[in-house]
């Protein structure tokens, strides 16, 4: 089994460690705004890289820092969804631009600087239709939405989906999508993508070699990752058990429906009463999760003697299929 030769971004130690690094931030900031605007330099409000804190366990990562011309720039990595996250994500943009207000009559707000938040987020936050490279990145920014134009540019917000990470980068893709096709694999890679035609990434492939740690680094590192893998497996079962409610819901609605539709088929006629069933059991299914297995409906119908013909309506299966059951 080949060694891992980098740390991976998702960690609250990886993510300091890459993004605290000036030149890497720098670069990635004028690729991520290239053509909109350019940053010489930046100063970090704070960078400390912990490897067993608060952030770690609740997989929130992020970096302040201002630029030279004075913009705030917020960095964030979450690795977790949570209910709320887009109004957190206003939350923190607007306290960053309240926080340049200064008491006394001399103040005024033509003075106000931008702020950048970026925010990477190790999950769908949006519902994306379309091809999946175009929605890697969503622009978020005040418009006034009678002109379409922009009401003011004190305030950007940039999310970047890692799950949404186009595969092939050097195909089709952008310098952000190299950018972000490193980021989310390099802890299993052993030379960084288009390294040769963006020599940035050789800086962090040396930034981000596991062996050039110091040996405390290391150790904090290791902390760190650890917490991310039980942050993700913790999500991961969390999924898993809401998948099987979904499910054991769905059967439960779709069996109430079947016995509610045979009573009233009793009642108002076998054919009648089915249908109505199928649909109620559709429809409370559906409420609780995605739709029972078309064959298993198939079958509980044959077992009751239903018709082929009406099997077929129902569920939309062959007729060869229903014979075979």
């Amino acid at each position: 089994m080949e060694e891992k030769r980098f740390i991976s971004p998702l960690t609250d130690f990886g993510f300091k460690r890459i993004f605290g690094n000036k030149d890497i931030l720098l670069a990635f900031l004028n690729d991520l705004f290239e053509g909109e605007v350019q940053f010489t330099d930046l100063v970090y409000s704070d960078k400390e890289i912990k490897g067993d804190s608060e952030e770690d366990k609740t997989v929130i990562y992020d970096i302040h820092c201002t630029t030279s011309s004075g913009e705030k720039i917020i960095v964030e990595m979450q690795n977790e969804f949570t209910l709320g996250f887009r109004d957190r994500m206003v939350y923190y943009i607007a306290r960053d631009v309240a926080k340049q207000g200064e008491a006394g009559k001399g103040w005024n707000y033509g003075c106000l600087k931008a702020v950048y938040s970026i925010i990477f987020t190790n999950f769908e936050l949006f519902d994306n239709n379309g091809p999946q490279e175009s929605f890697q990145r969503h622009d978020v920014k005040l418009v006034d939405t009678t002109t379409s134009k922009p009401f003011t540019d004190k305030i950007r917000m940039v999310c970047l989906q890692i799950p949404l990470t186009i595969e092939e980068p050097l195909q089709s893709g952008t310098k952000i999508d190299t950018w972000m096709y490193n980021l989310k694999n390099m802890h299993s890679m052993q030379q960084l993508t288009n390294a040769e035609d963006m020599p940035i990434f050789k800086r962090l492939e040396q930034v981000a070699e596991y062996h050039q740690l110091s040996p405390e680094d290391r150790e904090a590192y290791d902390i760190s990752y650890k917490h991310y893998l039980d942050a993700y497996n913790l999500e991961l079962s969390r999924k898993l058990r809401m998948e099987m409610a979904l499910e054991q819901g769905l059967q439960q609605g779709l069996q109430q429906g079947l016995e509610q539709g045979l009573q009233q088929g009793i009642e108002q006629g076998l054919q009648q009463g089915i249908e109505q069933g199928l649909q109620q059991g559709i429809e409370q299914g559906e409420a609780n999760g995605k739709r029972m297995k078309q064959l298993e409906i198939a079958k509980t119908l044959k077992s009751l003697g239903v018709d082929i013909a009406t099997i077929v309506q129902g569920t939309g299966l062959s007729q060869e299929e229903i014979e075979s059951l």
